[in-house]
């Protein structure tokens, strides 16, 4: 994971990657055991594409 935050008085960028196509995620704990995923290389194309805004989420469910 790579972030860099930068703000000054009237405006706060982020920018970075989270999710790397073709790599192995640490491993994660779920309801049914641990395990690792993985993103399919290609995965975001359409959705860099189509250049909709993208929504910053906290774990999933908190818009920030």
């Amino acid at each position: 994971m790579k972030v860099e935050i930068r703000a000054d008085k009237s405006r706060m960028t982020i920018e970075g990657y989270v999710n790397v196509p073709g790599r192995n995620s640490r491993l994660l704990r779920g309801p049914r055991g641990p395990f690792i995923e993985q993103i399919v290389p290609g995965a975001f194309a359409r959705a860099l594409q189509l250049g909709d805004p993208v929504g910053l989420m906290f774990n999933h469910t908190q818009l920030l």
